[in-house]
Order: structure tokens, then sequence, then C-alpha cells
């Protein structure tokens, strides 16, 4: 039992420097913001299958403390408040029927997109290109959706190839 408890323990810190690497990378190169923060959810989403919510609950945690102490810019901010609860929120929202999950999921995502929104503009003083207009939150959800579908197909590739 110990030994398992600190593999575990080593298997998410690795994964949460690797998504603070990541973080920082998507801080340093303002075009891979999104990108990064996405890629570094997976270190997420991994934690979360092989170990559990409290596991993955600590990688972000921890990637999230730290890549914001190093670099408070965009690519931290999005993964803190929205790529890195996601995959525990979407694992909790699954269970519920089709609908209720979408619904659930896009609620969970607007309500992410406004505290990124309010957090940058506000407290880290981060550029506001395009304020809370109605176009940033359309185009915020279609790609939300593309998110969403891309990644249920790489957890279910995940499943197929590696969780037999």
């Amino acid at each position: 039992m110990r030994t398992d408890r600190t593999r575990r323990t080593a298997a998410c810190g690795m994964l949460a420097a690797l998504a603070s690497v990541l973080l920082v990378l998507g801080s340093l190169v303002d075009v891979l913001d999104l990108s990064c923060a996405a890629a570094a959810s997976l270190g997420v989403v991994y934690a979360r299958i092989e170990y559990g919510a409290k596991w993955s609950a600590a990688v972000w945690l921890c990637a999230s403390v730290v890549s914001l102490l190093l670099f408070p810019r965009s690519a931290p901010l999005l993964f803190a408040l929205f790529a890195g609860p996601y995959p525990l929120f979407k694992a909790f929202a699954e269970r519920r029927t089709q609908v209720v999950s979408w619904v659930c999921k896009l609620l969970f995502f607007n309500l992410a997109l406004t505290a990124v929104l309010v957090v940058g503009v506000y407290l880290l003083g981060l550029e506001d290109f395009f304020g809370f207009t109605v176009v940033v939150y359309a185009a915020g959800n279609a790609l939300f959706v593309l998110f969403d579908i891309a990644l249920t197909q790489l957890i279910s590739v995940y499943y197929r190839r590696f969780r037999r």
C-alpha cells in the first residue's frame, strides 16, 4: 500500500511539473496559450483515469499554483480556471443524461470564461482585446464544443489502446 501511494505521488508530481512547463511555454509564446492550456489538461485527464479525482485535483492545483507564481499570464490563468478543473467536471457531468450533461458543461464553460475575463483584465491587468461581447461567448462556446468532443475522443482512444 505504501509503495502504491509513493508511486501515485511521484507520477502526479511529474504530471504537475510537465503541465507547469507547458503553461510556462504558453506564457512565453502568446500564440500557444490556448494550446498549452489544453495540452496541460491532458495530465489532469490521465491522473483522473489512472488515480482518481483526488489525485487529479492535486495535479491541477499544483500546476496552477506553480505556473501562476512563475508567469501570471493568460495560459496559467486559462488552465487554473478552465482547462485544469474541466476534466474533473466532465467526469461528473457525463454521469447524467446527454442533454443535462451538455447544459452543465456549457454552463461551466461560460462561468469559467467570465471568470477568466474578469480575473485577467481586472486582477492581472491583461489587455482586454474583445471584452465581454456576444461574439466572444459565441465563438468560445463553439470552440468549447469542439474541445469537448476532441477530449472525449482522446479519452476513448486511451481506454481502447491502453486500458484493456
